[in-house]
């Protein structure tokens, strides 16, 4: 169960500086926001963090793959804030 935490509190933490880098994307020359796919099951996967077993493994792989076919898009403000605009 810890490791579990420890790998969801990454991704949350990864997810928050991605989306405060688009966020402030109006503040580089020459860059834009970038669309942010969640590719992750709808349902916990099966076992735990040190299930190693074989079938365990390939359903969740199968999982994996299905959550890939549908991902899942955050949405991307890509307007120019308007304290931005003024000096």
């Amino acid at each position: 169960r810890t490791i579990e935490i420890l790998v969801s509190e990454i991704a949350v933490n990864d997810l928050q500086l991605a989306q405060a880098l688009n966020k402030s994307w109006w503040k580089f020359p020459d860059k834009h926001p970038i669309p942010i796919r969640i590719i992750a099951p709808k349902n916990n996967l099966a076992g735990d963090a040190l299930d190693f077993s074989p079938l365990g493994i390939r359903e969740n792989m199968r999982s994996g793959y299905e959550a890939a076919r549908h991902p899942r898009l955050l949405a991307v403000n890509t307007s120019v804030p308007k304290s931005a605009l003024q000096y």
